[in-house]
């Protein structure tokens, strides 16, 4: 562990650490330097009641399932550095306090089971069969129990509610699939030896799953191997590191649980059409101002995007850019995702196709590729269609995770 100094945000920090790479891939992590002051003040619409407090307030409704609406609530991208309002409403307890830089922040403190509905609904939306949406919630219990005090340290809270960790969207929300779904397997979670699995899953692999250690540095267990996403395995497809192999693989449109092809889909299922393949165009200048404006490095004129490394399912995990000026290195699927795009690369799994000029100097480049996220652990989309041929949750897990245990580590209500 490098301590590197005190930092008043979180960009600020990732400028600095750009030092660091491409050798080390770096983690943030917050500490207070001292805790934040203030006084907040709450009243009715007719200012008749009205108090303040120091630094925080909890509103408590006598029951989990009353909902409390809130109004043009902020959030805030830091990598995207975008901010977004609207109106939300929770379950539950709310907490208004001052976040780590005196701004005023809300929690929403829940049981996990209530919790957990509303993840699995902003996880992939209504109307998919009740077997997927019990696997998904054994895969999202886990990864909540495996998560907690670990991904948010300094925070005074456990999970966020965007995808670093689990969505939770302040949605106003009905759907009894759901509702059966986590009744149903309450309580139970992905074990390996005597430890809750940390449970990863990805919106639509692109027909074959990654490596845990393909993306993040931990040590891989035999749930988190990359597999084909299908009956069987298809030997064309058995070594997409290679790029002969995964040029093919990614110009074809292989069977496989998330290519949804067909009539017979759901809904909800629908707008990730364009994610099992897609293309992204690029002018050459349009990319050499996003690389200086995401990694500060001016290479020049970009001649070309050279992978390096891949893992088991193609996904880039290095790859080197070629400049007029310099050459640079990126490591790691997120970074060369965030790098390569505006906001960022649906996946890390892609090939490039350029257009030279007369003298062979680049004028454009097209990205191609496959799947949508990192990759790893259960794809929901290729879940969802499993759960609406007939396989049920067990049949789903055992698929995405091998050779995993499912354990009850508390009862069912009676």
């Amino acid at each position: 562990m490098i301590i590197c100094g005190e930092y008043q945000s979180e960009i600020e920090a990732k400028k600095d650490f750009k030092r660091f790479k491409p050798e080390f891939n770096p983690t943030i992590i917050k500490d207070s330097i001292k805790p934040s002051k203030g006084t907040i003040e709450f009243f009715d619409a007719e200012y008749e009641n009205s108090g303040e407090v120091k630094n925080y307030f909890k509103i408590v409704p006598t029951k989990v399932s009353t909902k409390t609406k809130l109004y043009n609530i902020r959030s805030y991208d830091s990598v995207l550095q975008k901010e977004h309002y609207e109106d939300r409403v929770y379950n539950g307890s709310l907490e208004f306090r001052l976040d780590n830089q005196g701004k005023l922040m809300v929690i929403s403190e829940i049981p996990l089971e209530s919790y957990l509905k509303r993840v699995v609904y902003s996880e992939i939306g209504t109307d998919l069969p009740v077997e997927f949406s019990k696997s998904l919630a054994i895969v999202c219990r886990s990864e909540v129990l495996a998560r907690v005090q670990h991904k948010h340290l300094g925070d005074p809270f456990d999970m966020c509610d965007w995808g670093h960790c689990l969505r939770y969207y302040g949605t106003d929300f009905e759907d009894k699939n759901i509702e059966v779904a986590v009744e149903g397997t309450r309580g139970q979670v992905i074990y390996n030896n005597q430890n809750i699995c940390d449970a990863y899953f990805n919106l639509i692999c692109g027909g074959h799953t990654e490596d845990a250690s393909g993306v993040w540095e931990i040590d891989e267990l035999t749930q988190f191997h990359g597999k084909y996403d299908w009956k069987k395995a298809s030997k064309a497809y058995s070594a997409l590191n290679e790029e002969g192999a995964v040029r093919k693989w990614i110009l074809s449109r292989p069977d496989a649980w998330c290519n949804l092809k067909g009539t017979n889909i759901p809904k909800s299922l629908e707008k990730y059409k364009k994610y099992f393949r897609w293309e992204i165009d690029y002018s050459r200048k349009e990319l050499e101002n996003m690389i200086y404006r995401k990694t500060g490095e001016d290479i020049g004129i970009l001649f070309d995007i050279i992978p390096l490394r891949r893992g088991r399912s193609g996904r880039l995990k290095e790859i080197e850019l070629i400049g007029s000026l310099k050459n640079y290195r990126i490591k790691g699927e997120l970074n060369i995702r965030e790098t390569l795009a505006q906001e960022y690369l649906e996946s890390s799994c892609f090939i490039v196709e350029k257009e030279l000029d007369q003298i062979g100097t680049p004028i454009s480049f097209t990205l191609v590729g496959a799947g949508q996220g990192h990759g790893v652990g259960m794809c929901k989309t290729g879940a969802a269609i499993m759960a609406q041929e007939g396989y049920n949750w067990q049949k789903i897990l055992q698929h995405y995770f091998e050779k995993c245990n499912i354990r009850s580590i508390y009862e069912k209500k009676k």
